[in-house]
């Protein structure tokens, strides 16, 4: 892993990280990216895993995070802001 100087460098090989156009001010996110379909899945898998974890801050940030936006949307936001 010492190939990836952080988290948000394996996050944006993975594909996990969305774009972020600004506009005016304005920042409208985007779709994210292909990535490595294969490295792709493991996070995600992992994100499904921990959502569900009683009494944890991963289940309290996914149910903060679904409220607004779809369940598979809010499931990529966990391993971009949590625990990479």
């Amino acid at each position: 892993m010492n190939v990836f100087e952080d988290s948000g460098k394996i996050a944006g090989w993975a594909g996990l990280r969305p774009g972020n156009d600004e506009s005016a001010g304005k920042y409208k996110s985007t779709a994210t990216t292909g990535g490595n379909k294969y490295l792709r899945t493991i996070p995600v898998q992992v994100s499904w895993v921990v959502s569900r974890i009683k009494n944890s801050r991963f289940k309290d940030k996914f149910n903060s995070l679904a409220i607004r936006k779809p369940g598979k949307k809010a499931l990529i936001a966990i391993p971009e802001n949590c625990w990479w």
